[in-house]
């Protein structure tokens, strides 16, 4: 995706929308490459990259051999933290041999073609209101529809499998982005 490809809004709406969901973005803010995100550090940056590392990620394949009695470390924890992502990572695993993660560090894969004729949902603010409905019913806590913004992208995406930059996937011109987040506590 270059700078010509991509849909901005103006300066001032973002410095306004910024404001109003109360962000103050510092001067030395600046993107990154998706490798050097947490998950994809422990892998490759000696810093980071250590047996208790290794062994968090092996926890999700093979039980540990003892567990601690402290909440959030008990068996039961871990088999619940396990059962959660269980659904994720049989996504994310479809297309490995393509060098595909799919909804974790890929977007997922169009499977079927969107319906040849348009539905009209009304206003912009009518079909971001149908969004926010349909995502809060199948689980998402913060749902949000708003201008598509650059600087919210890591600079290049990173192939976990094999280890190098991978393009961007999203298409040119895209005017505006849905967001959906899960509180925690």
């Amino acid at each position: 995706m270059t700078a010509q490809t991509v849909h901005r809004a103006p300066i001032e709406l973002v410095d306004q929308i910024d404001r109003a969901a109360g962000f103050e973005i510092l001067d030395d803010f600046a993107r990154f490459h998706q490798k050097d995100d947490v998950f994809r550090r422990s892998w490759w940056d000696e810093r980071i990259h250590s047996e208790k590392a290794m062994l968090f990620y092996a926890t999700y394949r093979e039980p540990l051999k003892t567990f601690r009695k402290a909440d959030g470390f008990t068996q039961r924890d871990y088999a619940l933290r396990n059962a959660a992502w269980h659904v994720s990572d049989i996504f994310t695993e479809l297309k490995e041999k393509e060098d595909r993660r799919e909804g974790f560090s890929d977007e997922f894969t169009l499977y079927r073609d969107v319906a040849a004729m348009r539905q009209e949902v009304g206003t912009p603010d009518a079909a971001a209101a149908l969004i926010k409905r349909v995502a809060k019913g199948f689980g998402a806590d913060l749902v949000g529809v708003t201008h598509f913004d650059e600087r919210w992208l890591y600079t290049q995406k990173f192939s976990d499998l094999r280890r190098r930059e991978k393009p961007q996937e999203l298409p040119p011109n895209l005017p505006n982005v849905i967001m959906t987040a899960q509180a925690m506590d």
